[in-house]
């Protein structure tokens, strides 16, 4: 079987990290699939996949789509708008799924899995979420193998393997990674200075101290398998924020601030979403969130390095029974 997938690069990386992560793990699960990636940005994909071997995951230009016969199964990412005077051209029943941006909106349920046809082309929509009753999100089986071998090897040994050059006493330390936006590091940069008691991996910021350590830009699994070994993360960019939480370790969600205060109702609809169904396990943490993110960056980033709690417990609800791999079963299998 082949699907063709349709990624359009708007503004960062992680517009392909979700179709990306998405393509390999498929393939993991049907290794006589065939994946067509079609994005108009190939430096972008090379680097999430960087020296990683997806054999049947093939990069295309997307601006070369028309040059192929289309696949009769085609994902198409984050609501790009559907070319169906080409796909009218093919005689065969053709089923598109439309996927858009991840939301936490409850009426955003009355579009989830809604249909539509176009000739002998069938739309189907799928909003990620994290809400009930959707199709979800992306539990990627390369890292529930990753998770495994933790638990067979001790994250030590799994830290020595990642970076074997760092003194020795570096290994025992609790490790905070940081990915975050920069308004958001300039807050918090002291005090990582000043902390002796953790050591720091900061992406896509430079700071230099002995309890410091500036990472290179890793590919998507080895990024989501270091969030494994972290004892906290913080993280940008919901695909992240996925992530962090199946890491079942404490993450903060820094949220990108904007002009129109949109920010704000994501704080909320993720807020609403945790309460609704953990109610008091986390009634603290989500005032460090909601505060980190609107009000005093810095004083509740040290609240959230003194922070504990149990994260597995998300893990024993909910994440177990919707997983958008087995949700695809059914298209895949026709």
């Amino acid at each position: 079987m082949q699907i063709d997938f349709y990624t359009t690069i708007i503004d960062n990386y992680w517009d392909a990290g979700f179709s990306f992560n998405l393509a390999i793990s498929l393939s993991y699960y049907y290794p006589k699939l065939k994946i067509r990636f079609f994005c108009d940005n190939e430096k972008i994909f090379l680097s999430l996949k960087w020296n990683k071997v997806f054999q049947n995951v093939k990069y295309f230009d997307l601006k070369d789509v028309s040059k192929y016969k289309s696949s009769k199964l085609i994902f198409n990412f984050f609501d790009k708008k559907i070319d169906f005077e080409f796909l009218h051209k093919f005689n065969y029943d053709i089923k598109l799924i439309n996927f858009s941006y991840f939301l936490l909106h409850s009426w955003v349920g009355n579009l989830h899995n809604t249909k539509y046809n176009s000739k002998d082309i069938e739309v189907i929509h799928y909003i990620p979420s994290l809400l009930q009753k959707w199709w979800w999100i992306i539990i990627n089986p390369y890292l529930e193998d990753f998770k495994n071998k933790i638990n067979i090897k001790n994250t030590i040994k799994l830290k020595q393997e990642l970076l074997p050059n760092l003194d020795k006493n570096l290994y025992d330390k609790k490790w905070i990674s940081i990915f975050c936006y920069k308004e958001t590091f300039e807050n918090i940069k002291d005090i990582i200075l000043n902390d002796k008691d953790n050591l720091y991996f900061v992406f896509d910021n430079n700071l230099s101290w002995e309890n410091i350590i500036n990472m290179w830009f890793l590919n998507i699994l080895d990024y989501y398998k270091f969030q494994n070994l972290c004892d906290k993360n913080i993280v940008r960019w919901e695909n992240s924020l996925i992530n962090s939480i199946l890491s079942w370790k404490p993450f903060l969600w820094d949220i990108y601030k904007e002009n129109n205060s949109a920010h704000k109702e994501k704080i909320e609809d993720f807020s609403k979403y945790i309460l609704s169904n953990f109610w008091d396990n986390f009634l603290d943490y989500l005032n460090i969130f909601k505060e980190f993110n609107i009000w005093n960056t810095k004083k509740w980033f040290i609240d959230f390095l003194n922070y504990e709690n149990d994260f597995e417990i998300i893990k024993k609800d909910i994440f177990l029974k919707n997983n958008l791999i087995n949700n695809l079963e059914k298209y895949l299998n026709q």
